[in-house]
């Protein structure tokens, strides 16, 4: 599936993250939504027919938080320590990195990490390979520059916001956008 660059082509990249947000998207439905929390590479399987499978539920959440100034130490401690055990430091939101930050803690998480995500498969490279907090808050990542993935940069911009109440809304738009790319770049069957 991956080219000599280490990273996949158009057709791959659409497919993947398209099947990719079509597994969150059912678990963000659900009533209440549930948050997977650890959306990355390592947990999307393959079959043969070339179906990508969401695996590793075992993090996730239903529980949301808006951290305000009344939280004290201990309890943004809790939620981070939490956070911590249940995310990938690499693909960890900026809301996780800094609850100081008072940024909810939601569904946007798994964004973020689709974000996270759509950097590696273009770019064959992790966006905050060591999950550097500083980076992470900062919003410091480098995407593609190669042309193949040009239309994932305009995705990648509305990902990797780092408040969660401007990043991408939700899957369906997310779906949305990667379907205009699939019918732009004549790609068939997501």
């Amino acid at each position: 599936m991956k080219d000599r660059g280490g990273f996949l082509n158009r057709k791959e990249t659409t497919k993947v993250m398209y099947q990719a947000a079509s597994a969150i998207g059912a678990l963000h439905k659900l009533n209440p939504p549930h948050i997977h929390r650890d959306i990355k590479g390592e947990n999307l399987l393959l079959t043969q027919g070339g179906i990508v499978k969401l695996c590793d539920f075992g993090s996730v959440t239903t529980d949301t938080f808006v951290p305000d100034d009344s939280w004290n130490h201990m309890k943004r401690t809790q939620v981070e320590e939490d956070s911590q055990r249940c995310t990938t430091p690499a693909y960890r939101a900026p809301e996780i990195c800094d609850l100081y930050s008072n940024f909810p803690i939601d569904k946007r998480q798994d964004l973020w990490a689709m974000g996270c995500l759509l950097i590696l498969l273009t770019t064959g490279k992790h966006p905050f390979e060591l999950g550097e907090k500083l980076a992470i808050i900062n919003g410091r990542y480098a995407p593609s520059s190669n042309p193949e993935h040009a239309p994932f940069a305009s995705i990648v911009k509305k990902l990797l916001v780092l408040d969660p109440r401007n990043r991408c809304g939700n899957i369906p738009d997310l779906m949305d956008t990667l379907r205009a790319v699939a019918d732009n770049c004549n790609i068939d069957g997501r």
